[in-house]
């Protein structure tokens, strides 16, 4: 622009000066309000500014800060998870955990099945939901009813039936299969036995069944878990015992079966699979054998009759064997049963000679009259020398072993006996006493025999502790159950530690129970397991009170009081004893508040209410059970503390008598034999003197005649002692009859003021019957 131009230009306003002008034309209110108005805005605008400034400022922390914000979302989480474990804690529950809970008004189901409840409903497969749902009440149901079926122990006797009889069943089919097998064309076991066969096969499902309640024993513990018994029972001999079963089942059910039977085919074989029940047999047997515990001797009998028994059933198959062999190979001429000719003899005579060939191979004496001569006959042969081969060894070693322990203790026995007859022989003693001693050792050795060994004592160590418990209970079951202080009175737990504190006591014949120093302040329980006991009251007292016998008790009323006995225990013949001590039995008792408890309230009864019912034998003179013969009140003086005690109690007041005593003069008793004896004395003395023959020397008469005054100053002093005595008693008599006198006297006057009452009396009565005399007249 140039500067002429801006000349040129007209003057144009400027903006201050027109505002000046427009607030100079406004009111100074309007004024007032734009200027807050303004000065509010630029509030505004400082505030925004701050803010965003803050924002930026801790965008810029945030950045720098970035870990720290990771971590602490970490924790968070897991805090937040801490939270819900313990809310979700249900959802996590096990069926142990629930076990250990033991709810019995809730019952477990998994969270999964109470999440599928309400899918399932939504679920488009209508069929497949209601096949599911079958399933599961059909299940239902039958676990229900199954679950009342209870449990059977192994031991009991129903278990033990079924033993027997199952092993019966077993036996048969055992020893009949083979000879079906062989003789088809007879069918024994579903024509001609038909009818045992069904009842043998019913047996054997019964069996079944009802294992599939009984439990069993794994690594020492009771299984009672359904589903492992089941398992453990089809599992049993890699199920070949079932599937052996079932062939034979549809060998019943099927007739075709029996008819390919008759063709000897080797398929037919597959029936010697019911061999394997042998293995059920001798477990079965073994268990009852060791439970019965037979002695060595009837063990070694048993052992020896059931290899004999496995010899024939060895024998046997092959027998049938044999035979199924010659008639499997019947077209050729040169079998066995041609040569033998006895291809068409009945089957017991085939039986006859195939036992026979069998039996002359076995045991290797082979005759030679029946030879193989077929292929088949001679594999069947060789196999069978082989394993008899194996069997004829051990068997005969078998039979001398038991044969050696079978007289091994007929051996021992003899030699003692023949070292004991030896020398009663020698010294030439009775034969009755020889028997008699001889029949006293064979009974010793047997009930030694009988004893615990130290065998026994390591073996029953080695069980746990609550088994060990349990099985001292039941061997001294006999203890707490026959003796009454133990039988009804104190608990399971106080017991099985009491078994601790019992020792065993062996008494020879003759032979006193001796009490060790230290123990004869404690009182001591005796039981008796074996032998009789007689009683004595005391050591010098020979006869005897009573006589206990077996599986009684001895000082139970002493063993409770805590009192000492003096009763002597002697054995008649050998005895077996439980003791146990009082101090062992307090401290034991001390442990178990209500026991002890118990003791003390029968302890109390028999001290104080004599409550004597715990005693197991009653008093030989009376017959009661209240007391000991030693109480006996018609032995011994029993006073009778009830009638002592009421007579105290209950006095009669009696009342004074007076009585006159006599005048007469008496001298005491004691005082006239003294004088009479003092008396004599100097008698003796002054006849002594007066002999002079008597007198030796001059010392010995003066010492007679010191004796002789000394007597007689005390005689003198005797009498004037009894004349004071006398003095003072007439002294006494005087005084009391002078008051007697004044109460005689007084006692005259009221009697004459009585008789004159009376005379007046009589004549008032005299009187009056006067009158009435006079009017009757």
């Amino acid at each position: 622009m140039n500067f002429d131009q801006i000349n040129s230009e007209p003057d144009e306003p400027n903006l201050d000066t027109i505002q000046n002008k427009e607030k100079c034309k406004q009111s100074p209110k309007e004024l007032i309000k734009k200027r807050n108005k303004r000065n509010a805005l630029s509030d505004y605008n400082k505030l925004q500014q701050f803010n965003e400034q803050l924002i930026v400022e801790r965008q810029i922390q945030n950045r720098g800060s970035m870990l720290s914000f990771f971590l602490k979302n970490i924790y968070v989480k897991r805090f937040l998870n801490r939270l819900l474990l313990r809310k979700k804690i249900k959802q996590q529950y096990q069926q142990e955990i629930f076990n250990l809970i033991d709810d019995k008004s809730a019952y477990y189901t998994t969270i999964s099945n109470r999440i599928q409840q309400f899918p399932s409903l939504l679920n488009l497969d209508f069929f497949q939901n209601v096949t599911n749902l079958m399933e599961k009440k059909v299940y239902f149901v039958i676990k229900k009813y199954i679950s009342i079926i209870p449990i059977i122990q192994p031991e009991n006797y129903a278990k033990i039936t079924f033993d027997v009889i199952g092993t019966t069943a077993r036996l048969y089919f055992l020893y009949l299969i083979p000879v079906d097998l062989a003789w088809a064309q007879y069918a024994f076991l579903f024509q001609s036995l038909s009818f045992i066969t069904i009842i043998m096969i019913t047996i054997l499902i019964a069996e079944f069944l009802f294992n599939l309640n009984v439990a069993y024993y794994q690594e020492g513990n009771m299984v009672t878990d359904r589903k492992q018994i089941a398992k453990n029972l089809i599992s049993k001999s890699y199920g070949l015992e079932i599937f052996s079963t079932i062939t034979l089942i549809l060998d019943l059910i099927f007739p075709d079966i029996q008819t390919q039977k008759q063709d000897s085919t080797p398929q037919n074989l597959i029936f010697l699979l019911f061999l394997v029940h042998k293995v059920n047999i001798d477990r079965i047997v073994t268990v009852y054998e060791t439970a019965i515990n037979l002695s060595k001797k009837f063990s070694s009998y048993l052992t020896l009759v059931k290899l004999l028994m496995f010899f024939f059933y060895v024998v046997h198959v092959f027998a049938c064997l044999w035979y199924w062999v010659g008639k499997y190979n019947k077209n050729n001429p040169e079998n066995w049963l041609y040569r033998a000719e006895i291809m068409d003899d009945s089957w017991d005579q085939q039986y006859l000679v195939s036992f026979y060939y069998a039996c002359v191979t076995m045991f290797t004496v082979g005759y030679g009259d029946l030879t193989p001569k077929t292929q088949i006959e001679r594999v069947v042969t060789i196999l069978f020398i082989i394993l008899s081969s194996v069997q004829l060894p051990y068997s005969v070693n078998t039979v001398g072993n038991i044969i050696q322990q079978i007289s091994a203790y007929g051996e021992e026995r003899k030699n003692k006996l023949r070292t004991i007859n030896s020398y009663m022989q020698r010294k030439t003693v009775p034969y009755t006493l020889q028997n008699q001693i001889r029949q006293y050792l064979d009974y010793y050795w047997q009930l030694q025999a009988s004893e615990e060994s130290e065998d026994e004592k390591q073996i029953i160590q080695q069980l746990p502790e609550n088994l060990r418990d349990t099985l001292m209970i039941k061997a001294n079951h006999s203890f707490f159950n026959k003796v009454s202080l133990f039988k009804d009175n104190f608990s399971i737990a106080f017991k099985q530690k009491l078994l601790k504190k019992i020792n065993h006591l062996v008494l020879q014949p003759g032979q006193i129970i001796e009490i060790p120093d230290e123990k004869q302040d404690c009182p001591i329980l005796f039981y008796i397991e074996e032998g009789t006991i007689e009683v004595f009251l005391n050591q010098k007292h020979k006869q005897c009170i009573r006589k206990v016998n077996k599986q009684q008790a001895l000082g139970i009323d002493n063993f409770i009081v805590g009192t000492l006995t003096t009763e002597i225990f002697k054995s008649i013949g050998l005895s077996k004893l439980l003791i146990l001590q009082r101090n062992d039995f307090i401290n034991v008792i001390s442990q178990f508040p209500e026991d002890f408890e118990t003791f003390c309230k029968l302890k109390d009864d028999i001290i104080f209410n004599q409550d004597l019912q715990l005693f197991e034998y009653n008093c030989i003179a009376c017959g009661m059970n209240s007391h000991k013969v030693v109480h006996c009140p018609f032995i011994h003086y029993a006073p009778q503390k009830d009638f002592i005690i009421k007579k105290f109690n209950y006095y009669q007041n009696q009342k004074r008598r007076d009585h006159l005593r006599s005048n007469n003069k008496t001298k005491r008793y004691f005082q006239l034999s003294e004088l009479n004896f003092l008396k004599k004395q100097i008698s003796i003395i002054s006849n002594k003197i007066t002999a002079p023959h008597l007198v030796q020397n001059k010392q010995q008469y003066k010492s007679l005649t010191q004796s002789k005054n000394l007597l007689i100053n005390k005689s003198y002093q005797i009498c004037s002692h009894q004349g004071l005595l006398i003095m003072e008693r007439n002294l006494l008599q005087n005084k009391i009859c002078e008051v007697m006198h004044k109460i005689h006297s007084e006692q005259i006057k009221n009697q004459t003021q009585k008789d004159y009452l009376q005379m007046l009396l009589k004549k008032q009565q005299l009187f009056r019957d006067g009158l009435v005399g006079m009017i009757q007249v």
